[in-house]
């Protein structure tokens, strides 16, 4: 009898190639709920963000694999130091990188930058210096 399997996702990785197949005769549920462990296992992501207090006077700038639990962390005050110390927790400006090495670059690249610099790059997407924290809870991880 032949095998009847449906291929999953497909992921280009560096000299990787990854596929999920099933046996559709073996399982009751429907193929969607593996797209949370898709999520979780190849479609991670990693964020540089730059967050502010409420004045909008001192920006920290930070990297993270999980921008809306780092945001929430921010925003309640749990993470000590510089931003707990200067009550920076709204989201200004935030980018998207596939891996660590290329987000921790630009995290220690923007650090450097001067403040004009760094307004400058929040003016570039945000103008009127909207804070993201909500918006970032209202879209699904893969449209951040």
């Amino acid at each position: 009898m032949e095998e009847k399997s449906v291929i999953i996702m497909k992921r280009f990785l560096p000299a990787v190639v990854m596929t999920f197949h099933f046996d559709l005769r073996k399982q009751k549920r429907s193929p969607k709920y593996l797209l949370p462990l898709y999520k979780q296992i190849i479609m991670k992501f990693y964020f540089v963000y730059i967050i502010t207090n409420l004045n909008k006077t001192v920006l920290y700038i930070g990297m993270s694999s999980d921008i809306k639990r780092r945001i929430t962390e921010h925003s309640k005050g749990l993470i000590e130091g510089f931003s707990k110390k200067y009550h920076c927790k709204y989201l200004g400006h935030y980018e998207k990188y596939e891996t660590p090495s290329e987000a921790i670059s630009r995290e220690k690249q923007i650090k450097k930058w001067n403040r004009k610099k760094k307004e400058a790059l929040i003016n570039e997407n945000n103008p009127d210096w909207n804070f993201l924290n909500d918006m970032i809870f209202r879209v699904d991880d893969e449209y951040l």
